[in-house]
């Protein structure tokens, strides 16, 4: 079997516009939970970190925060904050750093109005995409080689 190179090249670069199209919010649009607690002394459950459904709404970003944001700290595996917001950049990631007295910070992202909900938000679809992009790659490789 083997393709057109032009009608390969075409759909390929279609399915990657309709890709990035659906996998990047519309920064302009989102809206996210916004809402900070710093626990200084006692834990106290509050609707920011329980349920921010229950007495917040979703705040609209501005253009340059296509994601929104759950990020957490601990201390030796005490909550001392907790963060939901619109960001401009977000490294989904837990670091740990620290001797004796560790301090892990956990980011968390997604790219859908409300989505910073729970104590993870709905996870992006960044890594879905990216295989979906690979695996396309894969086939228009094998479709020139055969």
């Amino acid at each position: 079997m083997h393709f057109n190179k032009d009608v390969v090249c075409t759909l390929y670069l279609a399915l990657v516009y309709v890709i990035n199209y659906i996998g990047v919010a519309d920064a302009s649009n989102l809206s996210c939970y916004d809402c900070a607690v710093k626990f200084k002394q006692v834990y106290k459950q509050t609707d920011c970190v329980v349920d921010p459904t229950k007495n917040l709404s979703p705040r609209g970003c501005q253009e340059h925060e296509p994601y929104c944001k759950v990020e957490y700290t601990k201390v030796n595996r005490i909550f001392t904050r907790f963060v939901r917001n619109c960001a401009s950049t977000c490294d989904q990631r837990c670091t740990t750093r620290g001797f004796g007295l560790d301090e892990e910070v956990c980011t968390f992202c997604c790219n859908e109005d409300g989505c910073n909900l729970g104590n993870r938000g709905r996870q992006t679809t960044s890594s879905n995409i990216s295989c979906c992009i690979i695996m396309v790659t894969i086939v228009v490789i094998l479709g020139y080689i055969f």
